[in-house]
């Protein structure tokens, strides 16, 4: 738990890093999670799951509408050494794709 408590303290430092606004239409992803509607710290939390779930290498699409998680799951795949690889906006909605690390 205290990742998931130093990605939410870090979101004011974080706010802008790796942002983009353009779509990636080549990124493909192995599996999707939905987090439309929940607040923080419920994405990072349910990330967290499915990444666990899922096999080293493998790529989680995230679709959240809190824009904290911007610098949450960036610090949150930072302090777990998994790798954000690209986030985006797409209406009212935000888009993460996170290859899940080695451990």
């Amino acid at each position: 738990m205290a990742a998931l408590e130093r990605s939410c303290r870090r979101r004011d430092a974080l706010m802008s890093r790796s942002s983009s606004s353009l779509p990636v239409p080549d990124m493909r992803e192995d599996r999707i999670l939905d987090c439309r509607g929940s607040l923080c710290p419920m994405p990072v939390v349910k990330t967290a799951r499915a990444i666990t779930a899922a096999r080293p290498g493998d790529v989680l699409k995230v679709i959240v509408t809190d824009r904290g998680a911007i610098a949450d799951l960036a610090a949150w795949t930072e302090d777990t050494g998994n790798e954000l690889l690209r986030w985006y906006a797409e209406g009212d909605h935000l888009i993460f794709f996170i290859r899940k690390g080695e451990s």
